[in-house]
Formats: C-alpha cells, sequence, structure tokens
C-alpha cells in the first residue's frame, strides 16, 4: 500500500490569493492526526488489496449525541454518510468573512476543514474557524496584500434567515433500515475517531440478522436497523443500486456473515 502525498502544484504564496476549490485539500502536508513520524490516511483515502480484490476507505465515525459519549460499533456493522447539519443565517452580524448562526450549537473549532453551504448564493466555502454560534470562511493574511482577506471571501454577505447546510466529507454514522450504506467496518470502532470501511470486493464480513427475514446464500440483502443486514426484497431507497450478496444462509442470533459487497 503506497500513501498519497497531496502536495500544492502552487507555492503557499501564490495559494492565499487563489480561492480555496470546494473539495481539494489544499495544505501540503498530510495533516497527521496524531503526533509521530509517520503520516496519517486522509479521510476519504481509497486504497485496494490487489490479493484479494478488496477496496477500503478512511473515514470518520462521528460521535451521536443520543448515544451518550463515544460508544464502540462492532466490527462488520454498516455505516452511512451522516447527514448534513442545517441551520439558518441570524439577524446578527454576518459579514463578507463570517456568518452567525440561529441555532448553532458547534463544538469550537471542530468543523474546521469542512463546508458550509449558503442556499441565497448558491455557492460552498471551506470551514477555517468556528465558535458555538459562528462559522468564519476567510481569513486575514499578510501574504496577500497588506494583511488582506485571502480570495475565500464571500461575493456578499448572506441574506438574515437564509438556509445553510454544514457539509462533512467522508464523516458516517450507523446504517439504518432506510438509509443508503457506504461502509462495512473491518474492527471494533470507537466513535469520534477516524476508522478503517470495507466499500467493495468479493469476500466482506457483515453483521447477519438477529431477527426478521432470514440470509439466502446468493441473494442479495437489504439493509436493517442497527447497522446489520437480513434476508427478503431489496427496498431502492436505502440501496440505491448498492448491494450486499451473502455466500452463506444464516437466521439466528447476529453473527458475521461472508458477503460480497459494492457499497461505492
Amino acid at each position: 500500500m503506497f500513501k498519497n502525498i497531496n502536495q500544492d502544484a502552487l507555492p503557499t504564496g501564490t495559494l492565499n490569493q487563489t480561492q480555496t476549490i470546494p473539495w481539494y485539500d489544499s495544505s501540503q502536508t498530510t495533516n497527521p492526526t496524531s503526533a509521530g513520524t509517520m503520516p496519517a490516511l486522509e479521510l476519504g483515502e481509497k486504497w485496494t488489496d490487489y490479493a484479494t480484490g478488496n477496496e477500503f476507505a478512511m473515514i470518520y465515525l462521528d460521535l451521536v449525541t443520543s448515544e451518550g459519549g463515544p460508544v464502540t460499533y462492532s466490527g462488520g456493522t454498516l455505516v452511512c454518510f451522516s447527514a448534513p447539519t442545517t441551520d439558518t443565517i441570524a439577524s446578527t452580524a454576518s459579514t463578507l468573512d463570517y456568518v452567525t448562526l440561529v441555532t448553532g450549537g458547534l463544538t469550537p473549532n471542530a468543523e474546521v476543514g469542512n463546508y458550509i453551504f449558503f442556499n441565497d448564493l448558491g455557492l460552498s466555502r471551506l470551514i477555517k474557524a468556528n465558535t458555538a454560534t459562528t462559522v468564519t470562511v476567510s481569513l486575514k493574511t499578510s501574504l496577500v496584500g497588506n494583511n488582506q482577506y485571502d480570495a475565500d471571501i464571500l461575493p456578499a454577505a448572506p441574506t438574515n434567515g437564509t438556509a445553510v447546510s454544514i457539509i462533512r466529507p467522508w464523516h458516517c454514522s450507523l446504517n439504518s433500515a432506510t438509509t443508503s450504506p457506504t461502509g462495512v467496518l473491518v474492527n471494533d470502532s470507537v466513535t469520534g475517531a477516524n476508522t478503517v470501511v470495507q466499500i467493495s470486493g468479493p469476500l466482506a464480513f457483515v453483521l447477519g440478522n438477529a431477527s426478521g427475514t432470514a440470509l439466502v446464500a446468493g441473494v442479495p440483502a437489504s439493509t436493517a436497523a442497527a447497522g446489520i443486514i437480513e434476508g427478503g426484497s431489496i427496498v431502492a431507497l436505502n440501496m440505491n443500486g448498492k448491494y450486499i450478496i451473502p455466500w452463506a444462509a444464516y437466521d439466528a442470533a447476529t453473527l458475521l456473515v461472508p458477503c460480497q459487497i459494492s457499497l461505492e
């Protein structure tokens, strides 16, 4: 397995004078998530085990407030992409470089590196700082003129009351019977941390049903609650062209079942 090094095509000074393109990491390092000499895999990075044909990806497993803190999901559990957080622009100060939200409730600076989409402007911006109720999209830099704002400054102040969405690429949560699975956990994983999921391949181990319709070998499974699979008809809403095919019949307590999957 080789590690991609995302080095900018532009020098740092020049980069500060160009607008940050959504979905492009403008850092010049791999941003290790912990101290040490080895670089970390970035969120969304994919790789293939060519010996088996299985494909994997790095994701962030979101904390779920209702669960009361970090919890552990078992290896074989299905996860899905987390839904964006929606909010509205408050009537208090919103400028070309930051906005104030009505609901807020954000963890300070936890959204750095994520994106905010403005419905009225029809554009998104990389989040560079945040408080519980404010989101900053442009910072002053001495590399652009006389301490001017960088090129991500908004073309106009968002309208008070307009809808916004905070989008968190490669953030995942527990899959359900009505959400579309995007990966299966390779190992037991704690929420609030980066982890690895398998996204395709001829051999994956997925948690099978503890109740419900029996799994049939060679017949596509459907998703159920708590990130498991069960047999029965495929629901178009939750699979969206993806598939999970069990290689063994099963209908008992929750257990890892060998499957072929395609969740991309």
